[in-house]
């Protein structure tokens, strides 16, 4: 066989190996679902109650890090929300991440790209504190921040 015939082989060998690596890493979501309530604080001036939930699609095990769409709706004025795609990191009680998504939390505008920051910790079983806040990529969107308590399974 030419070198160049080895090569290729084994250059497939490797990238094989490594994409089946990667496919064991990715564990398949466990029930982690959470819904919780609480306040938002719009950067309009106005404060409302509102929801946020998540749902874990997939966890990397051997980086503690989850993959989870949220999303939160603040009740008040004018159909406000935001939906993300994020990564939460979870250590302990404590638990923290980010993301990137869309949105509107003014009342007034249209939706825009958004992204978010929250963390919380759990308190008790199945209840956490949880702090959020969601910013607008550009100035139409708005942005808010929220405190509230989650319930599920985090």
């Amino acid at each position: 066989m030419h070198k160049e015939t080895l090569a290729i082989m084994t250059f497939r060998k490797i990238g094989l190996a490594l994409t089946a690596a990667l496919a064991l890493c990715a564990a398949p979501a466990y029930a982690d679902t959470s819904i919780g309530g609480g306040v938002f604080w719009t950067h309009d001036g106005s404060t409302d109650f509102g929801l946020t939930g998540s749902y874990n699609l997939f966890g990397l095990p051997l980086v503690p890090i989850k993959i989870q769409v949220s999303g939160a709706v603040p009740f008040g004025n004018g159909g406000r929300f935001a939906a993300s795609l994020e990564g939460e990191y979870q250590i302990h009680r404590f638990y923290a991440g980010a993301g990137l998504g869309a949105g509107r939390m003014n009342s007034f505008g249209s939706g825009g790209a958004m992204y978010d920051f929250f963390g919380g910790v759990r308190v008790a079983p199945f209840t956490s504190i949880q702090g959020r806040y969601y910013g607008a990529m550009s100035g139409s969107p708005g942005s808010s921040t929220y405190l509230g308590v989650a319930f599920g399974l985090k």
